[in-house]
């Protein structure tokens, strides 16, 4: 997120100065961090999507099987 903050500045500074070759980078620059950003938070989110069930699953098979201990 610093880096999207530094980014933002330099394009200030550029729009200032009129340079477009600084601003078309630094957009490029800004985009790209945050389109990566986002495909973390996807890919966080797909994998908790994934495992979750998974360890409700767990759970279930351990607290059954330790009801079934507790019966016999």
């Amino acid at each position: 997120m610093l880096y999207v903050v530094l980014e933002y500045c330099c394009l200030k500074a550029a729009i200032q100065r009129c340079y477009l070759k600084a601003i078309i980078i630094t957009w490029y620059h800004i985009v790209c961090v945050m389109i990566g950003i986002v495909l973390q938070l996807l890919l966080i989110i797909s994998r908790s999507a994934f495992f979750l069930p998974l360890i409700d699953e767990s759970i279930h098979f351990i607290c059954s099987f330790s009801e079934r201990h507790e019966k016999s």
